[in-house]
């Protein structure tokens, strides 16, 4: 049996490593379900990229930090209404950089305010809702 040779071998690609990737649970009223569905067709985006149309939002609140958000006032009214009993739980698919962000953001807001609700449903809340208002403006 003749050896192979090197030369005619199929060497195999190599393949970029996924981004980690966090899953994690939203309750949101069926009116922000809604407006965020109208949004995303009104933008002809795909309602099956929802995760990263929220995580854009996410990441557009994150950047702006926590003295911007205390100072502004931005977790109160209605970010805080989970909907009651026509809320939905929508779970969402987050990188790992962004769910760290996220979670660096909560405790720099509660460090800060340790009587603040800020949950990652109220932060992501919030994000969806900014991001509907300057579609709006």
């Amino acid at each position: 049996m003749a050896s192979p040779n090197p030369q005619n071998t199929v060497m195999p690609v190599a393949k970029r490593p996924k981004a980690a990737r966090v899953v994690i649970a939203v309750t949101l009223p069926q009116s922000l379900s809604d407006a965020i569905k109208d949004a995303m067709t009104k933008e002809n985006i795909s309602l099956r990229k929802k995760s990263r149309w929220i995580a854009e939002a996410l990441d557009q609140l994150i950047r702006m930090g926590s003295r911007y958000i205390l100072e502004h006032d931005i977790l109160s009214g209605r970010c805080l209404d989970a909907g009651g009993p026509q809320a939905k739980v929508h779970t969402l698919t987050f990188d790992e950089d962004l769910h760290l962000a996220l979670i660096s953001l909560i405790a720099e807001l509660r460090q800060s305010d340790p009587f603040i609700n800020a949950s990652q449903s109220v932060l992501v809340r919030t994000a969806i809702l900014r991001r509907l208002d300057e579609a709006v403006v």
